[in-house]
């Protein structure tokens, strides 16, 4: 099992089909993975923290081979401080989704989104 050290690192996380699901692409859906420039940084730190695409940080967590992210700040600001704002300013808070917690399975050396879905996002160590 990995531990803190091994996960520890940067990644480059993109839209691709679930390894060993490439066959059930069609050709365009291939070329269009393939050539996506879509690209989601994540900085993955051995002290139980992350930064998710420069905007989200938070903690995380391994049991077996479940990486859980748990969002603390987006934009430097909490849940709660990000919805006060809003109200203060007339207007409704539509970013509540960015605190959700997500996982990642480890697969090889890759980090995958955890679903059933064709498309997943994976992260490839830097």
């Amino acid at each position: 099992m990995a531990g803190a050290q091994e996960i520890a690192g940067s990644y480059v996380g993109r839209p691709a089909p679930r390894p060993g699901r490439e066959d059930e692409l069609s050709p365009p859906e291939r070329k269009r993975y393939s050539n996506s420039k879509e690209a989601y940084p994540l900085e993955i730190r051995a002290d139980g923290t992350f930064t998710h695409k420069t905007l989200t940080e938070g903690t995380w967590t391994l049991e077996g081979d479940v990486l859980s992210l748990t969002p603390q700040t987006f934009s430097g600001k909490t849940f709660d401080e990000q919805e006060r704002e809003c109200e203060e300013m007339g207007r409704q808070f539509r970013f509540a989704f960015v605190y959700e917690p997500f996982q990642l399975k480890l697969e090889g050396g890759l980090l995958v989104t955890v679903g059933t879905g064709l498309i997943a996002t994976v992260y490839e160590r830097e």
